[in-house]
């Protein structure tokens, strides 16, 4: 679930605090701090820090004021927690351009905590981090500026972040808003990083760190080239390196862009450029990001670029209105192993949609490719793709892989109902039947929204209840030979109950008739077929249910 707590409001509640408390009493201070700084007005006249094995606590509505390029360094414990109505500030006095942010230096298992903090034109990095801890929970940090990391640093450290907004900050090399390096461990929740800007990673910059992004925003940032030898990569994000458990899911990764500008150097990965083993992008929306080329070489991956790495999913993402002047609209795979399932790719523009390049794609299956401005959906993937040859479950015309070639029917591409499926869309039921189901108990859905089909309410007629059509859990499942399927209708009408295996095909047929009212079981008798996953579906009056059965010999 995405979350935004923060209000964009709050740089100009912030001038009119300012305003306010230059008139109330100030306490000028600079040199070693401990205890506690209390809710009022600091000025900052040097240098301040806390040292090893000492600690600091900053009350809610405290307002520190630079007055020069000082910054805070903590070498011990800092707790600065306001509230949603009474923020903390580091921010320069008034008439002073910038100061030099925060170092977090703390040895040991010190947890230094930021909450409602607002961090401003800090130059140097917003928060430097080094072998450290550091949870920031609901902290805006902006207009900040580094050569690693504009906002936030991290080396060797310990970095959550959760529900902050991360803006219009600039880094000259890599990691706009965030660089994250040397064996860190970053995990980001429910944050937005828009309009930040740097070479490599506009957004987020992760090398050599595990990290794990889930429910933000990734808007408007953007990656430049303006120096020989080097590209705009990851206008969003730029990943290399990190393990098997990194992952990106359910984020808004959108208006990005990479920019190449200097002789014969390239813009690579408008959203996202992925150099991490065993990567999972999950349930995500790349929409409007672009790799701009600017010079005489190629720009590629206007929303992904999976480059140098193996074994990198791209599950339940829905791509729309991502574009390249080079290769691949959609998604870029360089020289690497991926497999893209269960996606959808509508209105996006390049030379194709996925580029798999010098790469060892594991499949392109389930898929739903529709509209794009290209010369191919596909380049140098695998062979039939895109051949209409076979029938998917909904009935509807694929290639060999299941991906089918139809408007998915979205009920709009804009506002809070941007890129949910309506009920007629043929990407229902029409994802990969062996992995996990949707939350409905149905099989999976194409795109990053599934389609609830609990309640499924025809034009012009009342919800019935939930417990009025409903297919159970087979029993006993796992089973040897034979199984009970129970199912309940609220009304007479025609009832189909059919079986299929992992590749959609339909094995039995338990039941394609009218039935009366109530609930009924049946029992389906598997002895000629091999072990496996299957799935029982129903379809009765406008309602229809998946539930899978592991049949073991």
């Amino acid at each position: 679930m995405l979350r935004r707590k923060f209000s964009y409001l709050i740089a100009p509640l912030f001038i009119l605090l300012i305003a306010i408390n230059t008139a109330l009493p100030q306490i000028h201070i600079s040199g070693g701090l401990s205890g506690v700084l209390e809710d009022t007005t600091y000025i900052v006249e040097g240098d301040i820090w806390v040292e090893e094995g000492d600690s600091l606590v900053i009350e809610a509505g405290a307002i520190l004021l630079f007055d020069g390029s000082f910054s805070l360094t903590i070498s011990g414990k800092l707790s600065a927690v306001g509230a949603e109505a009474d923020s903390i500030y580091f921010v320069p006095n008034t008439g002073v351009h910038y100061f030099s942010g925060l170092v977090i230096d703390s040895t040991g298992e010190n947890d230094n905590r930021l909450a409602y903090c607002y961090i401003s034109e800090a130059f140097g990095t917003g928060i430097d981090c080094y072998s450290s801890t550091l949870n920031l929970e609901n902290c805006t940090i902006v207009e900040c500026s580094g050569t690693y990391g504009g906002a936030l640093y991290g080396n060797n450290s310990i970095l959550n972040i959760d529900d902050c907004l991360v803006k219009n900050n600039v880094a000259a090399q890599r990691g706009g808003g965030l660089y994250c390096t040397n064996n860190s461990q970053l995990t980001i929740t429910g944050s937005t990083f828009k309009a930040d800007s740097a070479n490599m990673g506009g957004g987020i910059c992760v090398w050599n760190s595990k990290w794990q992004i889930d429910g933000c925003i990734i808007d408007s940032n953007y990656a430049f080239n303006n120096l020989s030898g080097n590209s705009g990569k990851g206008g969003g994000i730029y990943t290399f390196s990190g393990d098997s458990t990194s992952y990106i899911r359910n984020c808004r990764i959108s208006n990005n862009s990479a920019r190449g500008n200097y002789n014969q150097y390239s813009a690579i990965a408008g959203g996202l450029y992925c150099g991490t083993y065993k990567t999972t992008i999950q349930r995500c929306l790349f929409a409007n990001n672009s790799s701009l080329e600017a010079s005489y070489n190629f720009a590629g991956g206007g929303a992904i670029l999976i480059s140098n790495t193996d074994s990198v999913v791209v599950a339940n993402c829905t791509f729309n209105g991502n574009s390249s002047v080079g290769y691949a609209g959609g998604v870029f795979i360089h020289e690497s192993s991926a497999s893209i399932i269960n996606s959808i790719f509508y209105e996006n523009s390049g030379g194709n949609v996925i580029n798999c390049y010098s790469s060892n794609w594991e499949t392109i299956n389930y898929c739903d490719f529709f509209d794009n401005n290209v010369i191919q959906n596909v380049w140098y993937g695998p062979d039939s793709i895109g051949i209409l040859a076979a029938t998917n479950i909904n009935g509807d015309s694929c290639d060999i892989y299941s991906n089918i070639f139809l408007d998915p029917l979205f009920y709009s591409t804009t506002g809070d109902s941007a890129f949910c499926l309506t009920e007629e869309s043929p990407c229902i039921d029409a994802g990969d039947p062996a992995i996990p189901l949707d939350p409905d108990g149905t099989i999976a859905d194409i795109g990053m929204f599934y389609f609830d089909q609990s309640v499924l309410v025809k034009p012009g007629s009342s919800a019935p209840q939930s417990t009025a059509y409903s297919l159970s859990p087979a029993y006993p499942n796992p089973f040897n030979a034979q199984t009970t399927i129970t199912f309940t209708i609220a009304s007479h009408c025609w009832v189909e109950m059919a079986v299929y295996d992992v590749m959609g095909r339909e094995v039995a047929v338990l039941l394609n008739q009218q039935q009366a009212a109530g609930s009924w079981q049946l029992t389906w008798d598997a002895g000629g077929l091999g072990s496996g996953v299957y799935f029982a579906i129903m379809r009765a009056d406008g309602f229809s249910q998946a539930r899978k059965m592991i049949l073991v010999k």
